[in-house]
């Protein structure tokens, strides 16, 4: 058993908020957080599909395969997880600037 930290990134807002320490088998798959991270936000406030992300070092993230668990994953004690609702590129594009 090791202990992970988990961030949610709202993109909305474009904000980063780190809740909590969770504690998961390495054996586990990643895609278990989905329903860890829905109760902790209310599962009425949870729509469609949440992307999960290491975070390697602060300002650079990994997309992680939820199908893979936390050892094929290289998750390990004390790591942060990251993760944001799935959204469109062009939902965004208009506050791209260029």
């Amino acid at each position: 058993m090791v202990m992970i930290f988990l961030k949610w990134f709202d993109p909305e807002y474009q904000s980063l908020l780190g809740w909590r320490p969770v504690y998961v088998q390495l054996g586990d798959k990643m895609a278990t957080l989905q329903g860890i991270i829905a109760d902790m936000l209310g599962k009425d406030k949870v729509t469609g599909v949440i992307e999960i992300y290491e975070e390697i070092k602060p300002g650079m993230i990994e997309r992680v395969v939820p199908a893979r668990t936390f050892r094929q994953n290289e998750i390990g004690n004390g790591d942060i997880i990251v993760f944001t609702p799935k959204i469109s590129s062009e939902r965004y594009l208009p506050h791209r600037i260029t």
